[in-house]
């Protein structure tokens, strides 16, 4: 499976969209349906590559199920850079111009970068 950054964005706003005290639970229909062009075993990758990331807290797994607590401090500073859909769109353009697969670190510089030209902290 190829990463799709803009699905990892779709996951993490998902997550912090989720009330305190509440799991996030890709198994239930309220969560799994925000994802209907995965399939199961595509949902489990994504979710694994995000907990492996470190933006997810209290993550945890059972056969046919993974949820979490929410978003780690990490993952709610990677949100943040990339949060908005102005800096989204100008760090993907980048990406496409680059015309490459994009390293983790890279895209969280490029929605750091974009993000203070937006506020006009640049």
């Amino acid at each position: 499976m190829k990463r799709d950054m803009g699905v990892v964005r779709q996951f993490l706003l998902a997550i912090e969209a989720v009330p305190s005290g509440v799991q996030f639970d890709i198994s239930r229909d309220e969560y799994r349906g925000q994802f209907p062009e995965l399939n199961n075993l595509e949902v489990r990758e994504y979710f694994i590559l995000i907990e492996q990331a470190g933006f997810l807290h209290g993550a945890s797994s059972s056969k046919g199920g993974f949820w979490c607590r929410g978003l780690s401090w990490e993952g709610h500073d990677f949100l943040a850079a990339i949060r908005s859909d102005t800096v989204w769109d100008k760090m993907k353009d980048k990406v496409y111009e680059l015309g490459a697969t994009v390293p983790l670190s890279i895209i969280r510089e490029l929605g750091l970068k974009y993000g203070r030209e937006y506020f006009g902290l640049s």
